[in-house]
């Protein structure tokens, strides 16, 4: 239970953080339209890297993290839709929440498929040795 809450809580910080960092870079120099979509592509990058360590923290716990995460990745999210309703376009808000999941999900998918890959490779190179 301590490193499911663990990886959900790292996830998420390091997914602000991401943000915020990437923001800060970038505001300022770029005009609206193309600051939206970077801050979409961004934080799509983000999201995936925060799904990868949550799960990878959690280890056994890892689909339950990663639901946990996109559950609080989406309260919250909903509630920034509701209160920058009028600070930003609509389809970025909309946008934002609707990859939010998807991207922790490939973050998990992530995780198992080179968590498979070393385990397949470990395999080969032993028989390899063996011969």
């Amino acid at each position: 239970m301590g490193r499911t809450v663990l990886g959900v809580v790292v996830g998420y910080l390091t997914n602000a953080a991401l943000v915020g960092i990437t923001e800060f870079a970038y505001v300022g120099w770029m005009d609206a339209r193309k600051y939206f979509v970077v801050d979409l592509a961004t934080q799509v990058g983000a999201t995936v890297i925060g799904g990868y360590l949550c799960c990878l923290i959690a280890q056994r716990a890892m689909r339950i993290a990663a639901t946990s995460l996109m559950a609080l990745g989406l309260v919250i999210g909903t509630t920034s839709l509701v209160t920058s309703w009028n600070a930003e376009p609509h389809w970025c808000g909309i946008a934002l929440l609707a990859v939010y999941a998807p991207c922790v999900w490939i973050g998990y998918a992530l995780l198992l498929w080179l968590n498979e890959f070393i385990r397949t490779r470990g395999k080969l190179q032993t028989a390899s040795r063996r011969r």
